[in-house]
């Protein structure tokens, strides 16, 4: 096309415009370079009226200047910027796909209202990914530029049809060397839904703003709506109290360790989310290779061949999707509820996003919205100057009102007890979490009555005030409950009871079956697991880095978690497994860990067990080798189920015993979770398999699917025999066998 035409945009050729916002229109486009090269890039184009302020200008011209030295696959490229006859544009790399805010609506459109979980966990750690490179670049003299994205939102988040995730616009980003001139004091920039609770009350921002955005993200996708909705008011005041409906209690098949992802991410306070980008995606990656460790991207580019089929077909682009997806889609469906009311989207300022013209009537055709006889229309300058009034006054409603709902005055309170794990009331209302726990959003203006009870203990009450933004730490010791002494006379007391002979095991196709902690259970501190002694009156945070091999030729069998003891606390904190993401412990005197397995010799690599205290401080270190801390648990030790098919699926599900388990006494507390083992080829997980076989904890109230076993135990760790208790139920069924069953060996 030559020069001058109407589709030619200096060296570039529009070829269609994709969007257009209330500032800027997006153009597909073509880019000439010599000897016929030709490469498709995207203009976008500042609309006039705003390429005559100077100020915006300025701003503009900072958006170059971050986004033309960031170049990283999670980001995408901006080549070139400038004016052509007075037209601001940038010119930047063409993603072949999709918004994510686009995919989210169109999956919504059929029947799949939340994001499959695997897809969703992808998404946000590549963009995660994008973003830790942005938040730690350096400028030519090595010092941080401190850049933060400020409008990390669904719209500008791309999934190309390849599967690759790629932020766009920095328009509102803001780097040390950017200048200052784009932002006020107390200015609201971005997207208010996926504001974060400091960029709600206008304070100064960093890093963990684009972490709380990218938190919201995660749960828009999972959970099929934002957390913070409504009028930009009511949105606005939510953020800034940090009230909004746990993950799981909107979409109840996450799982408690993606939720609690989530909420970390979702903190209010900064210094309780993530630190860094990196760290929100290690915790997310963790948990993504545990129950999906075969995911590949190219399920991810089939789920977008399915969303915009017809688009595609359109294009002369055929669609193919495999059988596996297809059965996998089934899952995904269901029955729709009500689509909640989505708030306005406000571009930057507060600026009303410009909805779509009519079509311009024919020649000869009346105007549809022709003025009234007599009535004088306005002219275009003065309708522009009164949408800038209420916009402005809307702006200005929204900060007094924030700063009203700051200056009402919340606290926190801390709420600890001994022992750990008991029931609390706030002003008589449940708080749902057991001990230790953190109670938000309560009025500094009235005083509150906190209330802590736990079975065989004496019920506890304090009254708790606390002045705004404070986090007020209450510590709840219990008092034991006495009993009456035991009788002196033999002839008073009763006869011992005779414990009843316990199974060890179970052959199916028996479905019913029950575990022992008095029998079911073994020493830990006489096996070589590695051990580390600790404060019991401080709280540590525990996560693994590194990992074993079981067998030098088994990939399927590279472990990424250990198994860990508690010495000291509560039964039901006393024991697990711990991978990537962190595990906090209380009132721990000493720490076991170690990796299960029966035949170690052919164990390579070693874990490296970090352990920090929760308030700070410095990390310590312990080695785990996978062959010197390596535990067998011998069959007299364990449950054993046998008599499976590899080729079967089954469900186990774990419940709390008649009378329940436990491990440390009747004053340590329930055991909620029992150990699990394998023998052969085993995978569970919930409805996944996982890279961690045979080294999981299984919980009490949770269904687990089992595939490819021929056997598998069950047991408890322990530090001190002559205190166990009770039993956990499990039961057992088939869900799937679509071959015949293996002979036994």
């Amino acid at each position: 096309m030559a020069p001058g035409s109407e589709n030619q945009f200096g060296k570039y050729e529009l070829l269609g415009r994709i969007a257009a916002g209330g500032m800027a229109e997006i153009f597909r486009a073509r880019y000439s370079a010599a000897a016929g090269v030709t490469k498709q890039v995207v203009i976008k184009r500042i609309l006039p009226h705003y390429a005559e302020n100077k100020s915006f200008i300025q701003m503009f011209t900072n958006e170059a200047r971050i986004a033309m030295g960031l170049s990283h696959g999670n980001i995408a490229q901006v080549f070139d910027f400038g004016d052509i006859d007075g037209d601001w544009y940038l010119a930047m790399e063409y993603v072949d796909g999709q918004p994510l805010s686009k995919v989210l609506k169109r999956a919504r459109a059929m029947a799949i209202p939340a994001m499959p979980t695997a897809f969703a966990c992808v998404i946000c750690i590549e963009l995660l990914k994008g973003l830790h490179y942005a938040h730690t670049r350096l400028d030519d003299q090595g010092r941080p530029l401190k850049i933060i994205h400020r409008d990390v939102s669904p719209q500008n988040v791309l999934i190309s049809f390849e599967g690759q995730i790629k932020i766009v616009d920095f328009g509102i980003a803001k780097a040390r060397n950017a200048g200052h001139e784009d932002t006020e004091a107390g200015a609201l920039k971005g997207k208010y839904t996926y504001f974060s609770p400091e960029q709600a009350r206008g304070k100064d921002l960093d890093a963990r703003t684009d972490i709380f955005a990218a938190g919201i993200i995660l749960y828009e996708m999972l959970c099929g709506q934002l957390p913070f909705q409504g009028r930009m008011i009511d949105t606005l005041s939510k953020i800034v109290r940090g009230e909004f409906p746990p993950p799981r209690a909107v979409n109840p098949e996450i799982a408690p360790e993606l939720e609690q992802i989530m909420l970390t991410a979702l903190a209010h306070e900064k210094g309780a989310r993530y630190q860094t980008a990196e760290a929100f995606q290690q915790a997310l990656s963790s948990y993504l290779y545990q129950t999906v460790p075969s995911f590949q991207v190219n399920t991810l580019a089939t789920f977008m061949s399915y969303l915009f089929e017809q688009e595609l077909v359109n294009e002369g682009r055929p669609v193919q999707l495999g059988r596996d997806f297809l059965d996998q889609l089934a899952l995904w469906k269901k029955v729709l509820p009500t689509p909640p009311v989505e708030p306005a989207e406000f571009d930057t300022a507060f600026e009303r996003r410009p909805e779509k013209k009519p079509p311009r009537p024919a020649a000869g055709e009346a105007k549809r919205s022709a003025p009234a006889p007599g009535v004088r229309p306005w002219p275009r300058r003065a309708r522009l100057a009164a949408i800038a009034a209420v916009v402005v006054g809307a702006a200005a409603v929204a900060a007094v009102l924030v700063f009203a709902l700051d200056r009402v005055g919340t606290f926190s309170v801390q709420l600890q007890s001994v022992p750990v794990g008991a029931a609390a009331t706030v002003d008589g209302q449940r708080v749902p979490q057991p001990t230790p726990v953190q109670i938000s959003n309560l009025s500094s203006s009235q005083p509150h009555r906190l209330e802590v009870s736990a079975v065989g203990m004496r019920p506890w009450s304090h009254e708790v005030r606390g002045h705004r933004g404070e986090v007020v730490e209450v510590r709840a010791e219990l008092e034991p409950i006495e009993v009456a002494a035991a009788p002196t006379n033999p002839a008073e007391a009763r006869p011992a009871q005779q414990s009843p002979q316990v199974a060890m095991g179970a052959t199916w196709p028996a479905t019913h079956f029950a575990v022992h902690p008095a029998q079911q259970s073994f020493l830990v501190p006489e096996t070589g697991a590695s051990h580390l002694t600790l404060d019991p009156r401080r709280s540590y945070r525990v996560w693994v880095e590194g990992r074993v091999s079981l067998g030098a030729t088994a990939d399927h069998c590279v472990l990424t978690e250990c198994g860990y003891l508690v010495q000291g606390g509560q039964a039901k904190d006393s024991f697990g497994v711990v991978g990537r993401a962190p595990v906090v412990i209380h009132h721990a005197s000493g720490l076991y860990a170690f990796v299960l397995d029966e035949r170690p010799d052919d164990n390579t690599g070693a874990f490296k067990l970090k352990v920090r205290e929760v308030k700070g401080g410095p990390t310590l270190t312990l080695l785990v080798d996978g062959r010197q801390a390596a535990v067998s648990v011998r069959p007299t030790q364990r449950f054993t189920v046998d008599g499976l098919s590899p080729l079967a699926q089954y469900a186990m599900t774990v419940k709390e015993g008649a009378p329940p388990a436990h491990s440390r006494g009747e004053r340590g507390g329930r055991v909620n979770r029992v150990l699990f083992g394998q023998s052969g080829s085993l995978a569970v997980a919930q409805g996944k398999a996982s890279a961690n076989e045979g080294q999981r904890a299984l919980e009490v109230g949770k269904t687990y699917r089992v595939t490819g076993a021929q056997s598998f135990w069950l047991a408890f760790p322990d530090d001190v025999a002559g205190d166990e208790s009770g039993a956990l139920e499990v039961e057992l069924e088939a869900v799937a066998d679509t071959s015949p069953a293996l002979p036994r060996r």
